[in-house]
């Protein structure tokens, strides 16, 4: 069962052939942004950095995560880069 939940910050998810995730990710232009993720909720310590980016004049980031096949679940969140 997949189930998708997509929280502010994120305006698409899309399930690739191959096992991976795209994200289509929104922010503000020219800020830099970090992907994280998890594949605990209960421990808030375990998110790790997996990408970050500075975002284009469209203010929009398509991320995708080859390593998703790796894990049984996966989480992921969207912060700003301090």
């Amino acid at each position: 069962t997949l189930t998708i939940l997509i929280p502010p910050g994120i305006s698409n998810v899309t399930a690739n052939l191959d096992g991976s995730f795209t994200l289509n990710l929104l922010g503000s232009p020219g800020y830099t942004y970090i992907v994280e993720a998890t594949t605990n909720l209960l421990l808030a310590a375990n998110w790790l950095p997996i990408a970050t980016n500075t975002l284009g004049t469209n203010g929009v980031w398509q991320f995708s995560d080859t390593q998703a096949t790796n894990f049984p679940q996966q989480f992921y969140r969207l912060k700003l880069a301090p």
